[in-house]
């Protein structure tokens, strides 16, 4: 009888341990994106040389890059900030064209950039198992900022150099 109780209590345990039980517990995962374009190539300096009653224009470019949250919009402009500047805005359509003016020695100055083609980002995406996912990567768009003093103007004041700060604004 010992032996078929202990056999019997084998049994019990075994068939205990075979029949494992789970439980869940579901949850939320949340986020609360604020998106955001940055410069990720600032514009250089943009300098030109022009003597009084020139033939032909004077000219300069920079280039920038703005990396920016994928799907967005933006519009681009040139700041007005500067004295006797004005700015034209362009939708992210690309191909158009922003434009500014402004005035520096006593020279006008025309500032002009082409909306670019968006290079687009690439997706996150989850790894299998918790492992190996991908961080995606952002929408960029690169311009040329050109600059041009017309020929013919006089300028104003004793020769040497001034400067403007000016500002591309990207509104997303």
């Amino acid at each position: 009888m010992k032996k078929l109780s202990l056999i019997a209590a084998a049994l019990v345990l075994a068939s205990s341990g075979a029949s494992a039980a789970s439980v869940s517990d579901s949850f939320d995962v949340s986020v609360t994106l604020t998106s955001a374009c940055s410069v990720t190539t600032a514009a250089a300096d943009i300098a030109m040389t022009y003597t009084a009653f020139a033939l032909v224009a004077s000219t300069g470019s920079a280039n920038t890059t703005f990396s920016c949250t994928r799907g967005l919009t933006p519009t681009f402009q040139f700041d007005t900030a500067a004295a006797g500047a004005t700015s034209s805005a362009a939708d992210g359509t690309v191909g158009n064209t922003i434009t500014s003016e402004g005035v520096l020695k006593g020279l006008l100055y025309t500032l002009s950039a082409t909306v670019p083609t968006k290079s687009a980002g690439t997706a996150a995406s989850a790894g299998a198992g918790g492992t190996g996912g991908s961080i995606g990567t952002a929408d960029t768009y690169s311009l040329t900022i050109n600059a041009a003093i017309p020929a013919g103007q006089a300028g104003s004041g004793a020769s040497g150099a001034a400067n403007q700060a000016r500002t591309l604004i990207i509104t997303y």
